[in-house]
């Protein structure tokens, strides 16, 4: 008889044994909420970490664990726990969106990608579409970014980021006009975003539109956009293109006094003068140059030139044959046409 009880006892044990491991974890999965309640994050982590290990299946203590370990930057133990979660439920449909949720903002994009296209087979919804668009667009997949990124605009139209992702991935495929537009609907939404403003003012003058990348340079730094060395430069060549010559010029010895010795600022600056017809100014920039960068055969070139539009013509094609020999291809003036833009 007593080996039948012993016997009867060890199968009971293990049972037991679980159903007190069931109740301990029930315990502190109680006592965990009450610190989540009050915001003590590590000691309900610790907690929710006990009781899953002494009961691997309570999928509510695991979910609250993923919870608990973003509330402490414990991302890789909140990924884990809420893929737990959906392997114990398949349908445990809140942990799939925090796993969606969590692979975004951390920017495991094609994981991010698998967890929304799953979402979106069980019909879930609520910025899907946002977070498939945004994925796909750090991806630089635009044909599938623009096609989540256009539902998810139906869906949030005051989103001012859906606008500005439309803009950026057109200015990446070089579709300058389509660009500007949603460039000038992010604006709408948000006339202080001097960054958008100057963003706007790049595209259009990459159209090219000058004229209108004049408009939004000059309203970027009225809006406060901080100006740089870059932002002068670009406004200057603007200026130039848009046919208001002295304000490039007087932008770009702004930029002179900042690099005495930058020699594509003094060519450029040298041009201006010429295409302006004041071909004193640029003979003395272009020899300015030839200070640095003595054997710069273009720079002597265009001397050359300059002297034959001020009417010493003798002077002028000596000079110009002189940088001929120095660089050869400048025979050829076809070739030299290309970047004299003459």
């Amino acid at each position: 008889m007593k080996p039948i009880l012993i016997h009867a006892w060890l199968l009971l044990f293990p049972l037991l044994s679980s159903a007190q491991a069931q109740d301990s974890a029930r315990v502190l999965y109680q006592k965990a909420m009450a610190d989540m309640e009050s915001r003590k994050y590590k000691p309900a982590f610790e907690k929710l970490q006990q009781a899953v290990s002494l009961d691997s299946t309570h999928t509510a203590a695991i979910r609250k664990l993923g919870l608990a370990a973003i509330e402490i930057r414990r991302y890789d133990v909140a990924i884990s726990s809420f893929q737990t979660a959906i392997r114990q439920q398949t349908d445990d449909t809140i942990s799939l969106r925090l796993l969606a949720q969590l692979h975004f903002q951390t920017r495991k994009w094609d994981d991010a990608i698998r967890d929304c296209h799953q979402m979106l087979s069980l019909q879930m919804y609520g910025r899907v579409n946002y977070m498939l668009g945004k994925s796909y667009w750090q991806k630089e997949d635009y044909g599938n970014a623009f096609r989540y990124l256009d539902a998810a605009y139906k869906e949030e139209p005051k989103n001012i980021e859906i606008p500005v992702l439309f803009a950026k991935g057109l200015v990446d495929m070089s579709n300058f006009k389509q660009a500007v537009k949603y460039y000038q609907e992010a604006i709408e939404m948000d006339s202080s975003r001097h960054d958008l403003i100057y963003e706007t003012a790049l595209a259009y003058s990459s159209m090219p539109d000058d004229r209108s990348a004049v408009m939004f340079y000059e309203l970027a730094m009225k809006k406060g956009y901080p100006v740089d060395d870059d932002f002068l430069e670009n406004i200057a060549n603007s200026y130039m293109s848009a046919d208001m010559p002295d304000r490039s010029i007087a932008l770009q010895l702004q930029l002179l006094e900042k690099r005495p010795g930058d020699l594509s600022l003094l060519f450029n600056i040298a041009q201006t003068y010429y295409e302006t017809a004041k071909y004193e100014q640029a003979i003395d920039t272009w020899q300015q140059l030839l200070t640095f960068d003595k054997d710069n055969a273009r720079a002597v070139y265009m001397i050359g030139l300059s002297y034959q539009h001020k009417g010493e013509k003798s002077k002028g094609k000596g000079i110009c044959n002189k940088a001929i020999e120095m660089d050869p291809k400048l025979k050829d003036y076809r070739h030299v046409k290309q970047w004299l833009r003459l």
